[in-house]
């Protein structure tokens, strides 16, 4: 079983504790697909899975449990990329709102109604398409369609799996959340205006996974030639760590960073680790 680098009071602390300057972005790894970021006084979480997740048997999917009780953390705004359980998780985000009880939750619009028929409340949930824009706290927040496992939306025309590019006054990040590569979404990335810190899926696709229905992503090898294409300052790889019977060694990708670009910075950070995030700088720390 993987260690928490930090987790539970030493961990919330840090995160409160964290002091940055104007140009300066917090990010910690919470696990499979799920940061929280950190601009200022202002705290963002993403595709966070701070509870436990269950199959049908009642037993454990996950490989380690959540660092600590979400209940206890402090958040501005909560990002999901879509609506499935490793990602968007009911029941981590009811226990957010028991300490953030005016928490923004923004969503795929697709999957909003659905989100709110299982109890959060509406009031909360903010519902974006492709290609909009949303202002909160001093963050602007940009959505991309992505493709899982195709571009697709619903019979209202509403998205349902989304990327999310944050800027934070000054320094951003792009998280895919769950996706192939395809060429609108390339095309559609190539607008952005420059990407500091990229948080794409490694653990791609293959006969077996698609054969037990469970859809796949990028590789490392896409990720590492997506970060070149988007000239990224620094890449983190997300989905490979965390869900039983879906991980995958991070070694493609690091050896494809290192072939494809080698200029490139990347990070592999550990469960509950911090890094401080500069423009054109990167400082990981405990």
């Amino acid at each position: 079983m993987k260690e928490w680098h930090k987790k539970g009071q030493e961990l919330l602390d840090q995160i409160e504790n964290t002091t940055l300057s104007e140009d300066e972005m917090a990010i910690w790894y919470l696990g499979q697909c799920g940061f929280l970021a950190k601009k200022g006084n202002h705290t963002i979480l993403v595709d966070p899975v701070l509870t436990d997740l269950l199959d049908a048997q009642g037993q454990t999917k996950r490989l380690y449990p959540a660092p600590f009780d979400p209940a206890r953390l402090k958040v501005d705004t909560v990002l999901c990329t879509h609506e499935h359980r490793d990602h968007m998780c009911v029941e981590t985000l009811q226990k957010l709102m028991e300490k953030n009880p005016d928490v923004s939750i923004i969503v795929p619009k697709g999957t909003a109604a659905s989100l709110c028929a299982k109890g959060v409340p509406s009031r909360n949930v903010l519902g974006l398409n492709e290609k909009e824009i949303a202002r909160t706290h001093g963050m602007r927040i940009q959505t991309v369609q992505t493709a899982h496992p195709v571009h697709v939306k619903n019979d209202m025309e509403q998205d349902l799996n989304l990327a999310y590019y944050v800027d934070l006054s000054g320094v951003n990040f792009l998280h895919l959340g769950d996706t192939y590569l395809t060429e609108k979404l390339l095309s559609d990335l190539k607008e952005l205006d420059g990407v500091d810190v990229l948080m794409s899926p490694i653990n791609g696709q293959d006969f077996y996974r698609t054969a037990r229905g469970c859809i796949g992503n990028l590789s490392g090898l896409e990720t590492a030639v997506l970060a070149k294409e988007l000239q990224a300052s620094l890449t983190i790889p997300t989905h490979y760590d965390m869900m039983r019977g879906n991980t995958c060694s991070v070694l493609e990708f690091v050896e494809s960073m290192a072939s494809h670009y080698s200029q490139g910075k990347l990070a592999l950070p550990a469960l509950g680790e911090r890094i401080l995030v500069k423009k054109e700088k990167v400082i990981e720390e405990d």
